[in-house]
């Protein structure tokens, strides 16, 4: 399955950090690739939550959290896509804090649509989704 990473610095507290990510269904407050987001489940953060995402300029998420462990790390499990290049999907943040602030990171895992002509796109996938995810830390650390 191909894979990113990426991680960043910031001199916000992990609490703040935090607070943004803990904010499931509202991503689309401070998050500029995502139109409107929603929650789609009865709690709105915890095991199991979920949400819709309208993503900019196209495409739709449902998302689920997969894991979840207060104040320190979030997987979010992309379970449906409509006009988006990949089947499935999950982003591991994490924070983890520093004397100075914290480093915030994503492990991303996706899975092409496509068959063999979606692996082959798999590199230039890649290339985008670091380019996406690098704009996303950044954001993150801005709404903090």
């Amino acid at each position: 399955m191909p894979s990113i990473q990426l991680s960043r610095e910031t001199n916000k507290s992990a609490e703040a950090l935090w607070k943004v990510l803990a904010d499931f269904p509202n991503i689309a407050d401070w998050n500029s690739g995502v139109k409107t987001s929603f929650s789609t489940s009865t709690e709105p953060l915890g095991l199991g939550a979920t949400r819709h995402c309208d993503l900019s300029p196209a495409g739709q998420l449902e998302e689920r959290i997969g894991a979840i462990e207060e104040g320190k790390r979030m997987l979010v499990i992309i379970e449906q896509t409509k006009k988006a290049p990949m089947k499935t999907a999950s982003a591991d943040f994490s924070i983890e804090e520093t004397p100075t602030g914290a480093i915030i990171g994503v492990n991303y895992e996706f899975v092409p649509k496509g068959g063999a002509v979606g692996r082959a796109a798999a590199p230039a996938m890649k290339k985008a989704f670091t380019r996406a995810f690098t704009g996303f830390l950044e954001e993150w650390d801005e709404a903090s």
